[in-house]
């Protein structure tokens, strides 16, 4: 599941910020940072589960599938949190931190204040799984299905997968986009 969060920075060591509620960025398990256009990524080492789950899932574990799956997996988390980050920037607000895992993806930044940009911040990654898979679906209906094992699992992932955790993101369920979205289109946020 991704997750957005709207910590408050504060100055950090060896540049890395300090967020609030956090006491310090998490060190144990992740690589990095790697910083793209002034944002630091944080990678957890079990980033690689997820296409591994999907490969477990498909009854195929062999490098030749696990390795792209692994690959589609961590860019289509990483495309939804870029949704967040375009959102943050397309309203000036300040992208702190992206984290990667397994489990999804987070992104800190400053919390927008108009019911405009929450709406399209937390629909960031939502709005951008949905660019994707549409995008994935134009490919399809112009080149058939892929036979290339590698390319065949960046759009199983970009279909199939995709569709999963949008559905998730979309839920009301705590610790997904879609709780906060269904609480500021509610009127409470």
């Amino acid at each position: 599941m991704q997750l957005v969060m709207c910590p408050i920075q504060q100055p950090g060591q060896n540049g890395m910020p300090k967020i609030k509620n956090i006491d310090a960025p998490p060190k144990r398990g992740y690589l990095g940072p790697i910083t793209i256009k002034g944002i630091p990524i944080l990678i957890h080492w079990s980033f690689p589960l997820g296409g591994i789950f999907i490969a477990f899932f498909l009854g195929d574990l062999s490098w030749a599938t696990a390795i792209p799956l692994v690959l589609a997996y961590t860019t289509l988390i990483l495309i939804h949190e870029l949704g967040h980050v375009l959102a943050a920037r397309m309203f000036s607000l300040d992208v702190h931190l992206l984290l990667v895992s397994a489990a999804g993806g987070w992104c800190f930044a400053e919390c927008p204040s108009s019911v405009t940009s929450k709406v399209a911040f937390y629909g960031g990654g939502i709005i951008a799984q949905l660019v994707l898979l549409a995008v994935t679906v134009i490919y399809l209906i112009l080149y058939g299905n892929p036979s290339s094992v590698f390319i065949n699992s960046f759009v199983l992932v970009f279909t199939v997968v995709n569709v999963v955790i949008l559905v998730v993101n979309i839920l009301p369920a705590e610790g997904t986009d879609g709780k906060k979205l269904w609480t500021i289109l509610g009127g409470n946020g």
